[in-house]
């Protein structure tokens, strides 16, 4: 799933998706335009409508462009802690449009990306009771 994240609200379809979808073995989450946001827009747990069920079956995670800024990694969080079946985490820091691109090298030496893979080393750390694989 690609998602444009100008603000958490964009997240809310995943969400629902990921209740509707209770036989999905890995869930890769593609995110584009990742903003931090202002204090006073919610985070994506305080949506009561977009709770996850305990029935997400996800038993991997792949989370591409991650760069720890807010509703990006309560989301992930709260993925990881209803994600009964989940194994393992792979998170990509480096942005989804640079993917497979000729910059993608230079940018994985920046300081951007080195500062995105920091914040997904501290996420894994927080979480230590599932396999984290940060690129």
């Amino acid at each position: 799933m690609e998602i444009d994240l100008l603000d958490d609200d964009h997240l809310l379809p995943c969400a629902s998706f990921l209740n509707a979808a209770t036989s999905l073995y890995k869930f890769t989450l593609k995110l584009y335009d990742v903003k931090p946001f202002a204090e006073w827009v919610q985070t994506i747990k305080d949506h009561i409508y977009s709770s996850l069920s305990e029935l997400i079956s996800i038993r991997e995670l792949e989370v591409v462009g991650l760069e720890g800024c807010g509703a990006d990694t309560d989301f992930v969080i709260c993925l990881i802690e209803n994600a009964e079946l989940l194994e393992k985490i792979i998170i990509d820091p480096c942005k989804t449009w640079i993917l497979g691109t000729p910059y993608e090298s230079s940018y994985r030496e920046c300081a951007e990306y080195q500062s995105n893979r920091r914040q997904a080393i501290q996420l894994a750390a927080r979480l230590p009771l599932w396999e984290f694989v940060i690129l």
